[in-house]
């Protein structure tokens, strides 16, 4: 009986090759690739917010991959219950300029409203959050010192 397919093999390697090629590279997040700044922080946030943190650095550069293993452990340490965040954005703006985006944003959790700034990078493979810079964490610190002072004198 003749072979009605003699094409079969060869049209099922071809598929094959093409779906393995458009698999996200290893460290590549999938999730990140079409999504904007804005949408790749909330998907961070509610990993991180869940101590969910090898999934949070699928979105995070090599420094916040290594922040995060850091964190990992100092949250080992802890009660998983008492480490889960629930945290909205309530206002979240984005800028961005060439391939970084730096987001401005007002955060909620189950314990209070306060702001922060995230940086993120525009890679290959999408939008990545990265850690903070030194002097933006000095920045950050000067200011909680300055209103510690100002409520600890009220």
């Amino acid at each position: 009986m003749p072979n009605r397919f003699p094409y079969m093999p060869g049209c099922l390697l071809i598929m094959a090759t093409v779906l393995f090629a458009c698999q996200p590279e290893p460290g590549e997040s999938a999730e990140s690739v079409d999504q904007s700044p804005e949408e790749v922080l909330r998907a961070y946030q509610g990993y991180y917010d869940r101590n969910q943190f090898e999934e949070a650095k699928a979105l995070s550069t090599p420094a916040e991959q290594e922040r995060l293993d850091e964190l990992a452990e100092i949250i080992a340490l802890e009660v998983s219950d008492s480490t889960v965040l629930v945290t909205t954005f309530e206002e979240l703006d984005c800028s961005v300029r060439a391939d970084t985006a730096i987001c401005l944003c007002t955060l909620r959790d189950q314990y209070e409203q306060y702001q922060a700034n995230f940086q993120l990078v525009r890679t290959k493979s999408g939008w990545l959050v990265d850690a903070p810079h030194e002097e933006q964490l000095r920045i950050d610190e000067e200011l909680d010192r300055i209103m510690d002072s100002l409520l600890n004198n009220n």
